[in-house]
């Protein structure tokens, strides 16, 4: 139960906890979160179906007009080997790992670039 206080749950929540500390996690999410977000208000500047570009970290989103556009937008990501969310109606979400490096965004950043141009 999550009341039990189970050791060993408890010991490895630290362990983990540790990690995220020591390997500064936390400032590299805000750092790479930030670029991301500006990424993001470039491609709503270059495309305007993008729209509500938003962020906290590396949590963000964007809209697009319809869940039409915004399903086969998901669609063509699998084609181009990047896997997006949707989120709601008509939102693309992104969720991606705490260790992404920029020119990991960079590259999804173009791909998204690409695929906005075919909608």
């Amino acid at each position: 139960s999550t009341w039990g206080g189970n050791l060993v749950d408890m010991v490895r929540a630290t362990q983990i906890l540790n990690i995220v500390k020591e390997d500064g996690l936390v400032e590299h999410a805000a750092t790479t979160g930030a670029y991301l977000l500006a990424q993001l208000h470039k491609l709503a500047e270059k495309h305007s179906i993008v729209t509500n570009v938003r962020g906290r970290g590396l949590l963000c989103a964007f809209d697009l007009p319809s869940k039409a556009q915004r399903d086969k937008f998901i669609a063509e990501g699998l084609v181009e080997n990047v896997m997006f969310l949707g989120c709601g109606a008509q939102t693309i979400r992104f969720r991606p790992a705490l260790t992404i490096q920029k020119e990991h965004i960079d590259k999804g950043v173009e791909k998204m670039d690409g695929i906005l141009g075919k909608l």
